[in-house]
């Protein structure tokens, strides 16, 4: 596919999810984060009716060097009474492509294979540290304990799914 042909995925992409987390799985708000510097994904969040709701600056450290993020959000409200104009405004970017999500929401961790129930854990774990060089970069060890004790407990919990794997 070349460039040209890709032009809107993006933006196709922006519009499906959306609309599948909050038809399908039922999330009343979306939150994200776009480091500074990035304006082109803080452009193609707004044009999908996300909101800019601050900024931090100097909020984490890439390549050694201190930068700001953007948050934005988007209410379930939002998009259902905006989703329609915003679909007709792109319809013909979005009917180059054919994007479909398969997800099943009956499945439960005793269902899951140890390798997904792995994976689970480990995304679970990385927001987990995350909080923890925040909370660390701004210098608050007291809080940080909540926190390293829960990165202990999933670790431990990673540490058991993999001796399932291998047995």
């Amino acid at each position: 596919m070349t460039e040209k042909e890709r032009g809107g995925l993006g933006a196709a992409l922006e519009f499906t999810i959306i609309n599948f987390v909050f038809d399908a799985v039922g999330i009343e708000k979306l939150n994200c984060e776009v480091i500074e510097g990035n304006s082109t994904v803080v452009k193609l969040h707004k044009k999908f009716l996300f909101k800019e709701e601050g900024f931090r600056e100097s909020n984490i450290i890439k390549s050694g060097n201190r930068i700001g993020v953007h948050f934005l959000g988007l209410t379930k409200h939002s998009w259902v009474t905006g989703r329609e104009s915003l679909y007709n405004k792109y319809k013909k970017v979005f009917q180059k492509f054919e994007i479909s999500i398969t997800w099943n929401d009956s499945e439960t961790n005793a269902e899951k294979s140890p390798l997904d129930q792995i994976e689970a854990a480990r995304a679970r774990n990385n927001l987990n540290w995350m909080s923890i060089l925040r909370i660390a970069l701004e210098k608050s060890p007291k809080n940080a304990k909540e926190i390293v004790t829960e990165i202990k407990k999933i670790d431990q919990e990673i540490s058991t799914l993999t001796y399932k794997l291998i047995s």
